[in-house]
């Protein structure tokens, strides 16, 4: 249907090279998805320690942005560091873990994303409109069409999943099918290709 794309890599650490695309937090772990230079997804699992900050008298070499001392204090785990928390309130350093490793890694590096690297796919949905349009709340009409404009790294095309025989221009690639439901299963299986789904996705209706 598309452009070949490598299957995304497994990582335990995200790294400066890597153009991280989401972040979230899940259990115990910080997931991230992230594309290389080449535009290989990565998808990334840390089992993450936090780091926080205990206000003390005496000197230590860190220290808030009022100036005072503070002692680091890392934690075996996502769940200990909400223990540690829930038992030190005054801890400086209490933010989402996922800006915490982002944090680590880039530093204060402003990240100026590369939008070559990004997979996306922008989307036309057209549905039967011949009686009605169906309302929001009840979209009984059966969807004829899906065009997906993708580009990445450097390529582009265009894909039509339509439901009627159709003479497509040279450079866009037409796939016919005799029902919604197999043109609409047709697009999952793309749109989830290999794990690799599309950074952005934009697009009308």
């Amino acid at each position: 249907m598309r452009h070949s794309l490598t299957k995304p890599a497994l990582r335990s650490q995200l790294t400066p090279d890597l153009q991280y695309t989401h972040c979230t937090t899940i259990g115990q772990n910080v997931r991230i998805r992230a594309r290389g230079a080449d535009g290989r997804a990565y998808h990334i699992k840390t089992p993450y320690r936090p780091t926080y900050y205990l206000p003390v008298d005496t000197h230590t070499g860190e220290t808030s942005f009022d100036g005072r001392p503070l002692l680091p204090q890392q934690c075996e785990s996502i769940r200990e560091g909400r223990e540690f928390l829930s038992e030190h309130p005054d801890a400086f350093g209490n933010i989402q873990c996922e800006y915490m490793v982002l944090s680590d890694v880039y530093g204060g590096t402003d990240i100026v994303p590369d939008m070559d690297r990004l997979y996306i796919w922008n989307i036309d949905i057209e549905v039967d409109s011949e009686v009605d349009f169906a309302p929001v709340e009840d979209p009984h009409n059966a969807v004829t069409a899906i065009t997906v404009m993708w580009r990445h790294m450097g390529q582009r095309g265009t894909v039509v999943y339509g439901l009627k025989p159709y003479a497509a221009a040279a450079d866009v690639t037409y796939v016919c099918y005799e029902t919604e439901k197999k043109l609409l299963a047709a697009f999952l299986i793309d749109w989830c290709g290999d794990n690799d789904y599309p950074d952005i996705i934009t697009g009308w209706n």
